[in-house]
């Protein structure tokens, strides 16, 4: 599957293909007109899935409000080549933002041999470097965490580490349950805050605590998400919330819609921007965080 950078003329040309996604998913699908008007971000930041050139899912994004919210964004390397005007918009953003690596092309470092890893950082590296962006926080591609002491040769401080087995289980549970209500009753099990802990080669690893998966309901997301939120705050502890692009994408064979998962991460963005105002909840990139743990711990540490 490729995904691929959603523009006006694209829409214009496969109008009929997009319509007949829309009509086979909502009960209120959008007309032409729909497609086309003209909103601001639209054009920057809206994607298209296709599968043997054939188009089987789309996100149509646009911006509805600021929150001032940074997140470390995970790019890959050749996206700096190929894919210059989202690159820019990332950049211009009034957001100081954390611009993270994802290797250069979406290798599996952990059935790749050394010196391809060691290559295809090194690929990254120079591709941000036109932008001048030096990286600091590595997302591996399948979450494959491999190859550590590159990373540090490289400059990298952080990285996000894979979950606990015993929260990959419970989403396992949750995946299989078929049942909403059990499902919600795992998901609260699972979400967990996180506790990031510096290796040997001096990187602060920093497992994920949520993410958007395909098979979970929309509902159940946000409401394990801010129930996250809201025991950081009481605890004074780490919630790391992350997700994919294709994991808002709109395809045929998904019961969500990409409607749906944007209300419903706009929620939960709504949600964050609520309790920073009202409870002093801090939102902190990955290289951020690995910065200031590194000024209040210095050497091997955990949280």
């Amino acid at each position: 599957m490729k995904i691929l950078h959603l523009d006006k003329e694209m829409v214009t040309e496969n109008m009929d293909r997009l319509m007949e996604i829309d009509r086979a998913i909502l009960d209120d699908p959008w007309t032409a007109d729909n497609f086309l008007m003209d909103l601001e971000g639209k054009w920057e930041f809206s994607l298209v899935a296709l599968e043997n050139d054939l188009i089987i899912g789309f996100l149509i994004c646009s911006v509805r409000g600021n929150y001032s919210i940074p997140v470390t964004w995970g790019i890959v390397g050749r996206l700096f080549l190929e894919k210059e005007d989202i690159i820019k918009e990332i950049i211009r953003s009034p957001i100081r933002h954390d611009i993270g690596c994802h290797s250069f092309s979406h290798v599996n470092f952990k059935y790749c041999g050394r010196e391809i890893a060691y290559n295809d950082i090194k690929k990254s590296i120079i591709a941000m470097k036109r932008y001048n962006i030096i990286p600091k926080s590595f997302i591996f591609p399948y979450s494959s965490v491999n190859y550590l002491d590159i990373l540090a040769e490289n400059g990298f401080i952080t990285f996000r580490g894979k979950a606990s087995a015993l929260k990959r289980a419970l989403l396992y549970v949750v995946k299989s349950a078929g049942n909403e209500v059990i499902g919600n009753a795992f998901l609260t099990l699972s979400h967990g805050l996180v506790r990031p802990r510096k290796g040997s080669y001096g990187l602060w690893n920093i497992p994920g605590s949520m993410t958007m998966k395909r098979y979970l309901s929309t509902n159940l997301i946000v409401s394990a998400v801010k129930r996250g939120i809201d025991e950081a705050i009481t605890k004074n502890k780490i919630f790391h919330f992350y997700f994919h692009d294709y994991d808002l994408l709109l395809q045929p064979q998904n019961v969500l819609t990409t409607e749906e998962r944007i209300r419903g991460l706009e929620s939960i963005v709504f949600y964050i921007d609520k309790k920073r105002e009202e409870d002093g909840l801090q939102v902190i990139t990955m290289s951020e965080l690995a910065k200031y743990l590194n000024r209040i711990w210095g050497g091997t540490k955990e949280l």
